[in-house]
């Protein structure tokens, strides 16, 4: 994560059609790869967060300073 970049809180749900196959969502921009574990709490630049509830993988994202 690079420095001075906004963060987010966020809890990816298991899917049930999924839940023994995929363990983490992997999203990507501008050369920068993140893993997001599912079904835990986990904090994430504010980019992965906008991705992940545009997509439908989140609800909503606390942000954090």
């Amino acid at each position: 994560m690079k420095k001075n970049q906004k963060k987010a809180i966020i809890v990816i749900s298991v899917d049930e059609l999924n839940k023994d196959k995929e363990q983490f969502k992997i999203y990507q921009r501008d050369g920068e790869t993140i893993q997001v574990a599912i079904g835990k709490v986990a904090t994430v630049p504010l980019w992965v967060a906008e991705l992940a509830k545009e997509i439908g993988d989140i609800e909503d994202y606390q942000v954090v300073e």
